[in-house]
């Protein structure tokens, strides 16, 4: 069975201002809304990876279950099956609290197999 964690906050002010998308508390902490995204990438061709925006707080990333091969998750563009995460088909990873300042890449050992994710921002 796979498990997909995902977190939200909710934070209860008695008294604040909005500035923007963030809200000031009277102790001048900053507390920032998160938006929670959904999506699917597909690895039109085998060895030519795909990127996921690098915008986020946290992301569960999931290898389709219906996917022929291996999926490989890594840090840059040059991803593949020699410096990546490998996920086989319905395998889930999570990160949170990581700097990835080139995006987070996507790669298939197959043609057409995908992954969908859950992101927090």
């Amino acid at each position: 069975m796979n498990k997909i964690i995902l977190g939200c906050i909710c934070v209860i002010l008695v008294s604040g201002i909005f500035v923007g998308a963030e809200q000031v508390r009277k102790d001048n902490r900053i507390l920032t809304r998160n938006t929670f995204t959904t999506g699917r990438k597909t690895v039109t061709t085998a060895g030519v990876p795909v990127a996921i925006d690098v915008e986020f707080e946290s992301i569960s990333i999931k290898a389709l279950s219906g996917n022929s091969g291996k999926i490989y998750i890594g840090e840059d563009s040059d991803v593949d099956a020699t410096n990546s995460y490998e996920l086989d088909p319905g395998d889930a990873i999570e990160v949170t609290n990581c700097m990835a300042p080139n995006g987070i890449y996507v790669d298939a050992a197959t043609n057409g197999d995908g992954i969908c994710y859950a992101r927090l921002n």
